[in-house]
């Protein structure tokens, strides 16, 4: 029980920081404070509160034995997916005429079921968690050898240079971070924990 306590609240938490980020980047533009701005700044403290009270109910539960570190950095990158779904959910509403509906909106609930595989031991997890890894460093990889070359724009025309590097950095970010989880589920310490006698 307290493992899941401690992933629920660090996840929480992250989620709350997410939001935060759009939040603070739109008040430094606009200088207001409006009503949306002010539902995302409630939310954003009932995450964090709320995860800071989950973390510490984690002391009161005796351990179910220790998580391996290379399930732990698995975790970790699905908490940082998580928290960056937040921060385009809250720029969506902030800062992109309430637009809710991003891409990733649609892996918002997965994501939050492989979380509850990952740190439950749950085997279905391990093998979701390296397939999609898989799939998605193939997909970032794609789009960073794409960026140079293709014809994109945005909302004012074509994407100036610093908008490719900038596209190209964040690309090669979740790359990385894809691959430490990747890799991470590959030891052999994580392969026991997910072990179908668990």
């Amino acid at each position: 029980m307290n493992r899941l306590l401690l992933v629920a609240g660090t996840a929480v938490i992250s989620m709350g920081l997410g939001l935060i980020v759009p939040l603070l980047v739109d008040w430094n533009d606009t200088g207001r404070f409006g009503d949306p701005a002010k539902a995302i700044a409630l939310t954003a403290t009932l995450f964090v509160s709320g995860g800071f009270i989950l973390i510490g109910r984690n002391w009161r539960f005796r351990a179910h034995g220790p998580m391996p570190k290379p399930v732990r950095a698995a975790i970790a990158v699905n908490i940082v997916f998580l928290a960056f779904f937040a921060l385009e959910f809250s720029d969506g509403i902030l800062r992109q005429n309430g637009r809710i509906f991003y891409w990733t909106s649609i892996l918002f609930v997965p994501a939050l079921l492989l979380l509850y595989g990952l740190a439950s031991g749950r085997r279905w997890a391990w093998w979701t968690a390296r397939v999609a890894a898989a799939l998605l460093i193939a997909w970032f990889v794609g789009f960073m050898i794409l960026i140079p070359f293709a014809d994109l724009r945005g909302h004012d025309g074509p994407v100036p240079w610093w908008g490719r590097v900038y596209m190209l950095a964040v690309s090669m970010t979740f790359a990385a971070v894809l691959t430490i989880a990747f890799r991470s589920l590959g030891n052999p310490e994580a392969r026991r924990f997910f072990e179908p006698a668990r």
